[in-house]
């Protein structure tokens, strides 16, 4: 099994009515309003497919997932080493638009050689997580070992779970390192709607 990951840009119209970073139409970029913004106002929603949201020119964007996603690695938020000696510190807001997220085991049903968490939220950046469509999306991550939760909070982050999303899984057994479905390190999980399961 295996991810590809594609960097996300800032997206923008480049030539013949096209995003001049990912190609798609620009009818691809929707636009509504988003659960945590303090807005009526509708706001662009760029394209997603999973891949780092970790330099500043991401900062303060709306992404709607398009695919599901599964398979080895995480996806980082506000780590990218080469756009700061300290990594970018950033706030995004995700909407996964009814697609799941799954990380399962990378090793059969052993783990021996570990798994990884969904999501890791680096440097006091901010992830707002969402659905806004009809039913859950499910963000889980089958075995993670000692790497910490579905979702890893670290340097000060920030997680905002908003309804629409379940986070689950996570099963640390037989190593006892692991557990819980949101590692805060140092982080702030706050809950506006969602699950947690397991």
């Amino acid at each position: 099994t295996y991810t590809v990951v594609l960097e996300v840009k800032e997206h923008t119209l480049g030539n013949n009515q096209l995003c001049s970073v990912c190609g798609a139409e620009m009818a691809d970029i929707l636009k509504y309003t988003c659960p945590s913004c303090q807005t009526t106002e509708p706001v662009e929603w760029h394209p997603w497919r999973g891949g780092y949201l970790n330099t500043q020119d991401c900062n303060g964007k709306h992404y709607y997932l398009v695919r599901d996603i599964s398979g080895r690695g995480q996806i980082h938020i506000g780590a990218d080493k080469t756009a700061d000696a300290n990594g970018a510190t950033i706030e995004v807001c995700i909407d996964l638009h009814g697609n799941n997220i799954s990380k399962p085991r990378t090793n059969g049903t052993t783990g021996a050689d570990g798994s990884f968490r969904a999501f890791a939220v680096y440097n006091g950046s901010t992830l707002n997580l969402m659905n806004t469509e009809a039913g859950e999306s499910i963000v889980e991550a089958s075995y993670n070992r000692d790497r910490g939760g579905v979702i890893n909070l670290a340097g000060e982050s920030n997680l905002n779970l908003y309804s629409g999303v379940t986070l689950q899984g996570n099963d640390p057994e037989p190593f006892r390192f692991a557990g819980g479905i949101v590692a805060v390190n140092g982080g702030t999980f706050t809950m506006y709607g969602g699950k947690l399961i397991g």
